[in-house]
């Protein structure tokens, strides 16, 4: 095997991974992380089969736009969870204390707690300071 082909089949590689994450972070758009860390890797390896300045195919367009797909879509479910969890938990007493009461029967403590470790001026949905 000469040069040439060695170098044409770590392209088509490339490509190919390239795809393959592309298509993996777009399926796994609701995990949130792994789109995150598939469609960037996806994105680098769609550009290293590009770095030749040889032809490019199939499998790399569609990988560069599919990684970008699945990175959106990462992100819009990052918003949607912030919209429809975080915000109601932390604003309506009600949901606050359901949660909490969650919280406390898988964890062992309370959720004030917990988030007063993270956010020490944090007050309870509810109380007045």
């Amino acid at each position: 095997m000469n040069q040439n082909t060695q170098v044409n089949k770590s392209i088509q590689l490339f490509s190919i991974a390239s795809f393959v994450l592309g298509i993996l972070s777009v399926i796994l758009s609701c995990t949130i992380i792994i789109p995150l860390v598939g469609g960037c890797l996806g994105i680098l390896f769609a550009l290293l089969s590009r770095r030749t300045g040889l032809e490019t195919n199939a499998f790399n367009h569609t990988g560069m736009a599919l990684s970008i797909v699945g990175i959106v879509l990462a992100f819009v479910m990052i918003g949607l969870s912030v919209y429809f969890v975080i915000i109601p938990v932390l604003t309506d007493p009600v949901s606050f204390q359901e949660y909490d009461t969650l919280f406390r029967r898988n964890y062992g403590m309370p959720l004030v707690d917990f988030i007063k470790t993270i956010y020490p001026d944090f007050v309870e949905p509810g109380s007045v300071n």
